[in-house]
């Protein structure tokens, strides 16, 4: 084949070979030197991605191979590589195709320091040509994925090239510019900055990288020569890393975000800030306010309706909550005040990151409220909380933003209980479907609701003895008791008491072993409601032996030598008889057991 016919097999054996979604378009006919098509890749659904890089398709006969074959060697002209390296803006790959073996070998140029180092020794010698080698293992299609992110690497290498060179240029207008001119620069620097900080915590937070954006965030936030709104915004970001990893129903994690929040407080008074970024920060810190007064509010109610009010305990309770619900009453307010000022000034885009925020709490105080006959007030709650959500409905609709549409008809579900904590808007939500354009997004809110709805409809379904303890740790946490904190006596008591909730482990090794906790309870474990927090026994009841103790791995296993329950009575018993393997442990076979021998669980525990 002579050079022409080569080149016209070589180019259909390359298009031939691209992965469908891969766009290949001639430029023969354009006006770039030397360059013979472009690719662009497209998505899925067919759409332009404007992901585009230029390619110089040469053929040969048959390849040479060097280096063992490793690499393929190609002569380009001095002139031709130097245009490709030195005037070309977007990335550009050399494609060198065997026509005789069909075997297609690919190279990026801009970034390859060897070429360029190549290519200038070759200038300064003043040598016609410079010899490109290609690695024989980078192939099409072999190899495309690589292909694309040489590609992706060559684009960083050219943004990054021509910012070096702008920043020669912006040398020179630095020294001959005017003082004010260099205030207006420094100003847009420092909108260029938060963009820049911006992009790169959101990469990392999508890669995961907590940590890496956390230690970079820190010393943004911290810093008073950044604009105010850059330090804010990385304090969003580091909240987002919170949510992930801690959570705000952890004493940890509750300090985290107060901290957190503290400190933007902090820079928002200290330093001359917009308005509606003012109003955003303190939103934040009193929805945070909001929901530890709110859940202190519902677990106060929930203990005060376990004892009587001439109990000692129950006075206690009592002359607490009456403080708890007036502070959480009084957040409610706060809240409500805030949100229909910002609607009132128009800072929707503040309202509408809010809103989402509230609603668990806002809907669990009405619960409360509506459990306690305080009808009005709780429909007052409930009505307003309405009224904010379909207009966030409105103003999705208003901004095309079918994502924010389809968030808010979800939330509408979630935002009304009735007395026995069943969802009461579910099926309202669903005649707003009909207001989302995307199917795609329609058929994913319709799933969503057809959930909630199926999960509405259920028994609740009775809760595993982890789920038991962990509710127990938030009464406890809510109600004040920090049982993570060594320093915490109250605390200690009733992380003991989460310990031996479920016996299981001791109780498995004979069926006649059983727990019986006392039933003379000291106030904070009255208060979580928790009897493990206090003492308990051990009880055969085959035999009727019995030990008692604060913590149920030494009344069992006592570490002092010659005593514990499981070497004096169970070790030498004939009777003893562990139970099945798939046996579990749960809440409802205690009371069940209880129930059964009431006698015995009365007698032992009241002594």
């Amino acid at each position: 084949m002579n050079a022409k016919e080569i080149g016209r097999t070589a180019g259909r054996i390359f298009a031939y070979h691209l992965p469908a979604n891969w766009v290949f378009r001639s430029q023969e006919d354009q006006e770039d030197y030397g360059i013979d098509g472009e690719i662009e890749i497209t998505s899925p659904k067919d759409m332009a991605t404007g992901f585009i890089f230029k390619v110089q398709i040469k053929g040969q006969q048959k390849v040479s191979y060097i280096d063992q074959g490793t690499y393929v060697s190609f002569d380009m002209p001095v002139e031709r590589l130097r245009y490709y390296m030195l005037q070309i803006e977007t990335p550009i790959i050399l494609v060198v195709v065997d026509v005789t073996d069909e075997k297609i070998f690919w190279a990026s140029l801009q970034n390859n320091t060897k070429i360029a180092n190549d290519l200038a020794k070759a200038t300064e010698s003043g040598q016609k040509t410079v010899v490109v080698h290609l690695r024989s293992e980078d192939t099409v299609p072999e190899h495309t994925t690589e292909l694309l992110v040489a590609v992706e690497q060559n684009m960083n290498w050219l943004r990054l090239h021509a910012f070096e060179r702008l920043t020669g240029s912006i040398d020179t207008l630095i020294k001959s510019s005017h003082s004010d001119v260099l205030r207006a620069l420094l100003e847009q620097n420092k909108k260029v900055t938060f963009d820049i900080f911006n992009e790169q915590f959101e990469r990392l937070y999508k890669e995961g990288k907590f940590k890496e954006l956390v230690t970079s965030a820190k010393p943004v936030i911290n810093s008073a020569t950044e604009l105010i709104e850059t330090r804010i915004s990385a304090g969003l970001y580091v909240e987002r890393v919170f949510e992930a990893e801690v959570g705000r129903r952890t004493p940890q994690g509750l300090a985290a975000f107060a901290d957190l929040y503290a400190l933007m407080l902090k820079i928002i008074r200290k330093e001359k800030t917009p308005a509606y970024l003012r109003r955003y920060v303190i939103m934040l810190v009193r929805v945070l306010r909001l929901q530890v007064a709110v859940e202190s509010d519902y677990h106060y109610f929930i203990s005060s309706e376990q004892f009587p009010r001439e109990s000692i305990t129950g006075w206690i309770v009592s002359t607490s909550r009456s403080q708890i619900s007036g502070r959480a009453s009084r957040e409610i307010e706060k809240v409500i005040l805030l949100i229909n000022r910002m609607i009132l000034v128009g800072e929707y885009h503040v309202f509408l990151d809010a809103l989402p925020r509230l609603i668990g709490a806002i809907t669990l105080f009405a619960l409360r409220l509506k459990i306690e006959k305080f009808e009005n007030q709780a429909d007052y709650i409930s009505s307003w909380l309405k009224f904010c959500l379909n207009l966030a409905m409105e103003l999705a609709i208003t901004t095309k933003n079918q994502d924010l549409l389809a968030q808010m008809i979800m939330q509408y579900a979630l935002s009304e209980l009735d007395e026995k904590g069943k969802l009461t808007r579910i099926e309202e939500s669903f005649t707003f479907l009909n207001k989302i354009d995307d199917s795609d997004v329609k058929m994913r809110v319709q799933q969503h609701l057809q959930n909630l709805k199926s999960q509405n409809e259920q028994e609740q379904p009775e809760m595993t003895p982890s789920q038991e303890i962990d509710a127990f740790r938030s009464r406890a946490f809510a109600l004040g008791f920090n049982v993570d904190d060594p320093d915490d006596e109250i605390g200690k008591i009733i992380r003991q008491g989460l310990i031996d909730y479920n016996p299981e482990r001791v109780v498995r090794d004979c069926e006649s072993l059983v727990m019986i906790p006392s039933l003379a309870l000291g106030v904070p474990a009255q208060m979580v409601g928790l009897r493990s927090a206090g003492m308990k026994w051990l009880y055969c009841l085959k035999k009727g032996h019995a030990m008692a103790g604060w913590r149920l791995d030494d009344i069992y296993s006592s570490p002092i030598p010659g005593t514990g329950f499981k070497l004096i009575h169970c070790e030498s018993c004939e009777f003893r008889q562990p139970r099945s393997t798939n046996w579990q442990w749960t809440s409802k076979w205690q009371q069940n057991l209880a129930e059964e021998h009431s006698e015995i669980y009365d007698r032992i525990g009241r002594i």
